[in-house]
């Protein structure tokens, strides 16, 4: 298993185990909510791109700044260096909104993805909102 594929660890039964015993550690201070509905859908996804990222902005602890953790040191996807520009400067640059532009309509989360994902349920209501489905409403 590499260290960024998660699906084998979800599907496996201990590993609900361990997380229902984290969530019994919760208590008035600290809440623990392991995210059910991502560890039940095994890394299905019901899109097909990252259309959310202007939306969560990620940086590595070096100063990098990504769409994703999972492409933390990824420098395809590396939207600049807090240490080298401001974010306003990053935010305003070609590079920024390149890197958004190939993630909303080239960046294949069935095959480019790893794990579970932040993104996953904010894509999952945009992407719904752009391709509406047939249908959703009836019972």
């Amino acid at each position: 298993m590499s260290p960024y594929d998660q699906t084998e660890f979800l599907s496996d039964a201990n590993a609900y185990i361990i997380l229902k015993r984290a969530e019994g550690l919760s208590t008035e201070k600290t809440k623990i909510v392991p995210k059910w509905n991502r560890i039940w859908s095994k890394g299905k996804r019901n899109y097909d791109r990252c259309v959310d990222c202007p939306l969560l902005f990620q940086i590595s602890g070096n100063g990098k700044c990504y769409p994703c953790g999972f492409l933390f040191g990824n420098a395809d996807y590396c939207y600049g260096d807090l240490e080298k520009q401001t974010l306003e400067e990053i935010l305003k640059s070609d590079r920024y909104w390149n890197v958004i532009k190939f993630m909303r309509e080239e960046f294949d989360v069935h095959k480019d993805c790893k794990g579970s994902c932040r993104h996953d349920s904010t894509n999952e209501f945009i992407w719904n909102y752009l391709h509406k489905p047939e249908h959703i409403n009836i019972i």
